[in-house]
């Protein structure tokens, strides 16, 4: 008697929610011993990086093929597919050392593309302590940081057609607008960083991840689908 009424709560949780904001939420289950193990969400892009779900926590590091030389790597979500318009992307308790990380918004700028080239993809690099714009994630890291906050207890991110809002424990930190950017085609992890001649790398960690959108299509079968998979996985 308790599923069917805990089934018939889902329902009608699933019809409120049609006009109100659609939530998918990672906590990193340490289930599964990697993200790309959990199907369907995320997608490793880079073959110079690791990353694991331990102690509660998505954990990743950077594992250079030579040194000397600039690394970008990316954990694509693919949870929701894209293009995304209208979105809050959450993070906790992330921090990093010796490296840069954070949320890597794309744009594919195939239209623009004269055909056989290589297609032009526009990013913004938002890591715990700066922010960096990138084309192709090509170019020079650095040093440099615009914060002094290498670890963060939450970090918000808000994007809608153009405009974007970043916030660190709740306080603002950059509001700007690119016209560019009326969609987004991907949303990712990313990890950055030099590796010296010495062979220091650097590593990063998150303890969750929360994407929120009101526009989502998202059906009420599936939401029912992901609740459910939840309630059974705390019970």
């Amino acid at each position: 008697m308790k599923i069917v009424h805990m089934l018939i709560l889902l329902l009608f949780m699933s019809v409120v929610e049609g006009a109100a904001a659609w939530i998918w939420q990672d906590k990193f289950s340490t289930e599964v011993s990697t993200p790309a193990e959990q199907a369907g969400n995320w997608r490793l892009v880079g073959n110079e990086s690791s990353w694991n779900v331990d102690g509660e926590f998505l954990r990743t590091e950077i594992r250079p093929r030579k040194p000397f030389g600039v690394i970008f790597q990316r954990l694509q979500f693919i949870a929701s597919p894209g293009p995304y318009s209208n979105f809050t992307i959450t993070l906790e308790n992330i921090g990093v050392a010796s490296a840069k990380f954070g949320i890597a918004l794309g744009k594919n700028f195939k239209d623009e593309t004269p055909p056989g080239e290589i297609e032009d993809i526009g990013y913004y690099l938002f890591f715990t302590n700066d922010m960096r714009v990138a084309r192709n994630l090509g170019g020079h890291v650095g040093e440099g940081q615009r914060w002094n906050t290498h670890e963060l207890e939450r970090m918000e991110l808000r994007f809608k057609t153009g405009r974007f809002q970043l916030f660190a424990e709740g306080e603002a930190r950059l509001d700007f607008k690119d016209a560019n950017f009326r969609t987004i085609d991907s949303i990712s992890f990313i990890l950055a960083g030099f590796v010296p001649n010495n062979g220091k790398v650097g590593k990063a960690w998150v303890d969750s991840f929360t994407f929120a959108t009101p526009s989502l299509s998202v059906s009420s079968r599936d939401k029912l689908t992901t609740r459910w998979a939840r309630i059974k996985q705390n019970r």
